[in-house]
């Protein structure tokens, strides 16, 4: 069953149409408006359109992100899946 997601083209973003509705890219036949598919640059298992690659890079468990404890002094950059890790 398809679902026809209606979407405004200032709602899309830096999306195209295509890659808004794509999830499943080892069946993505990319359409005209797609954008090519990429791995993550963190070498997380996670393939994507390269017009979502921000968007992916916000949830990265591999993404470096500076420490939760800053405001403290801590200079550390931690991957995401590291920082509850760190004392």
């Amino acid at each position: 069953m398809v679902f026809p997601w209606v979407v405004s083209d200032s709602e899309l973003g830096d999306l195209h149409k295509h890659c808004y509705r794509c999830f499943n890219t080892n069946k993505c036949k990319g359409d005209l408006d797609a954008c090519k598919i990429i791995s993550c640059r963190n070498n997380c298992p996670a393939r994507f359109h390269l017009c979502k690659e921000t968007e992916h890079l916000l949830l990265c468990y591999k993404e470096y992100i500076p420490c939760p404890n800053t405001q403290y002094g801590c200079s550390a950059s931690l991957q995401r899946q590291n920082v509850r890790f760190e004392t």
